[in-house]
């Protein structure tokens, strides 16, 4: 594993090639990024591919043309070595191709990129996914950046997550064994369709959205400033932090797909929000973050 720096103007930006995950989003003086800390979480913007969360087949399985392949939470994409393929003064492209150890687990041929930029007042992240094989290839791709709450020596209950348009939609939880109860929702939003950042809100599980008018969101604190995301392209989106920490970070999750459900069967090709690419097809999706 190596880490690959890029800088433009006060904006730094810092990505391993371990999961092509980003380490380090800095803006002046300030990180933006959760900085790992193994006894919290270990992860700071990890990549999902091609699933997102866990499995429910025995021993963690899905079902691909009838036989059982097993995934760990995620998918195989966070523990992969990718490929620096490209960079400039403010982007870098690393890539993941299929290999032996891949399709033991998703027995596709597939290329995926991963492409940061360093905008003027933030950063991209786009994916890139390309099916080599012969037949089509089914996905589900996330994002999963963690965002340091608080940012400016204030406190986590002084943020806020609020939205593009005003929301009411009741969502989803995801339980200890990382499964969805699709038969079940509730609501978390306040009155004024807003979600105020407590611990507490996450002492159930992440916070999860199939039906969100908007594809933007902002996490910022009483005086206006933190991230927002726009994401257009998902149709999912995660709000998250390890239950039980305390701990100084809000994820943003924008996600094409979700956990596995109670009520499915197993299939791959079943699951919610599944994607499918034809041969040779490329499909991008970004999503951009915008210092406030």
């Amino acid at each position: 594993m190596k880490t690959v720096t890029v800088r433009m103007n006060d904006t730094e930006l810092s990505v391993d090639t371990l999961g092509a995950q980003l380490r380090s989003f800095k803006k002046g003086e300030t990180e933006y990024l959760w900085q790992r800390d193994p006894k919290i979480w270990s992860g700071s913007a990890p990549i999902l591919f091609p699933i997102v969360g866990e499995l429910k087949g025995e021993g963690k399985t899905t079902l691909i043309d009838g036989k059982p392949y097993h995934m760990p939470i995620h998918g195989f994409a966070g523990s992969s070595e990718f490929e620096v393929t490209e960079t400039s003064d403010h982007s870098v492209l690393m890539t993941l191709k299929a290999n032996e150890d891949t399709k033991k687990q998703y027995p596709f041929d597939f290329r995926l990129g991963v492409l940061f930029e360093i905008t003027e007042h933030g950063f991209r992240q786009t994916f890139i996914v390309t099916n080599e094989s012969s037949r089509e290839m089914p996905f589900v791709i996330g994002a999963h950046p963690g965002f340091r709450v608080p940012l400016f020596g204030d406190h986590f209950e002084d943020y806020t997550v609020s939205f593009e348009f005003p929301e009411s939609a009741p969502c989803y939880r995801i339980d200890e064994d990382g499964l969805v109860n699709d038969s079940v929702k509730e609501q978390v939003f306040s009155k004024d369709g807003t979600l105020q950042m407590t611990h507490a809100l996450f002492e159930k599980g992440a916070v999860l959205f199939d039906s969100l008018k908007s594809r933007r969101v902002s996490l910022l604190n009483r005086e206006g400033h933190g991230v927002a995301m726009d994401f257009p392209g998902f149709d999912f989106f995660g709000i998250w932090q390890m239950a039980g920490t305390n701990a100084e970070y809000v994820c943003l999750e924008p996600w094409t797909g979700m956990n596995d459900c109670y009520s499915e069967d197993g299939v791959y090709t079943h699951k919610k929000g599944i994607k499918v690419l034809k041969p040779g097809a490329e499909e991008k999706l970004s999503f951009t973050v915008t210092v406030q």
